[in-house]
């Protein structure tokens, strides 16, 4: 059996009223925004040029350029390199084959897998107070109008924030839902395997490429202040045992997240909470007894106020 994973990274930040410099050009930069889709409201990833700054009412994610290439819409008149990345019907892919032409991503698991998904939709947060006006950003191309949602429970009155940023979160958390993984104001991170994890080995993933690594690397990905919670793992197959744990710069304690998938496909663990401080190094451990099996790693991350 053939899997079909991608890999993804997202890094919480902060909206910028000025350009980037120079320097930054090598830093993948996008805003997080949200849509009407038939199903609801979703957060999605807007890509911005390095001296555009994101709108008031969104906040800029940044992170080093890696793995893949960005090639923007699907296009079936366009052949597509090893590790290209398309969007699709709000769903991102990425090539898993040269000479890729005229296979829709999403008929064909062979030539794409999925490289971003969304989370399920949060529960509904507090109103917060209102922020201040922000500068006005640069015009964006119009989108598809979406199906209008359905209206969110009105949440509490919440505290007066102390800047703009803040009160931005507040009406963030009002748009509601049915309740999902990802509630209060967290985002849901995914992680990939883009090969079969190795037999009997330690291995570790981090967020913005699928490919494992031998335990010995160290490092990871820089993380904002925040907190890491509900870790899920969902593999190809039933391995005998497969353990996944959260390390902070390149270690585990007694508040990391960690699960063992022992016969089954999945495991999860919703109790463990890992605090970062902005700068942290995140990565994920992966001790398995099986080769051949695909894993698919999804956290909530919740960043500090």
């Amino acid at each position: 059996m053939r899997a079909t994973f991608a890999s993804v990274m997202v890094v919480l930040g902060v909206a910028l009223s000025a350009a980037p410099p120079v320097a930054a050009q090598n830093m993948a930069r996008t805003c997080l925004t949200t849509i009407d889709v038939g199903d609801g409201p979703i957060k999605i990833l807007r890509k911005i040029g390095p001296k555009q700054t994101c709108r008031p009412n969104e906040q800029l994610f940044e992170w080093q350029r890696t793995g893949f290439k960005w090639r923007d819409v699907w296009s079936s008149s366009t052949t597509y390199a090893l590790n290209d990345a398309v969007s699709l019907g709000g769903t991102s892919y990425i090539s898993r084959v040269d000479d890729n032409l005229n296979h829709d991503p999403e008929t064909s698991p062979d030539e794409w897998g999925i490289l971003a998904l969304e989370g399920a939709a949060g529960a509904t947060g507090a109103d917060g107070a209102a922020g201040n006006v922000g500068p006005a950003g640069p015009t964006g191309a119009t989108g598809e109008a979406g199906a209008d949602g359905a209206t969110g429970a009105t949440g509490a009155t919440g505290p007066t924030g102390s800047d703009g940023g803040a009160g931005g979160r507040g009406g963030t958390g009002g748009v509601g839902g049915a309740g999902g993984e990802a509630g209060g104001g967290g985002t849901v991170f995914a992680i990939t395997s883009s090969e079969p994890l190795p037999d009997f080995e330690v291995v570790r993933m981090f967020p913005g490429s699928g490919a494992t690594y031998p335990s010995s690397l160290t490092g990871g990905t820089p993380m904002p202040a925040g907190t890491v919670r509900n870790l899920r793992v969902k593999l190809s197959d039933t391995p005998y045992s497969v353990t996944a744990t959260i390390l902070k710069n390149g270690a585990s304690d007694a508040n990391s997240p960690t699960c063992t998938a022992l016969n089954a496909q999945t495991c999860s663990d919703t109790t463990h909470e890992l605090v970062f401080s902005a700068g942290d190094l995140l990565a994920v451990e992966l001790n398995d007894d099986v080769a051949s099996v695909y894993a698919w790693i999804t956290f909530e991350f919740t960043p500090a106020e």
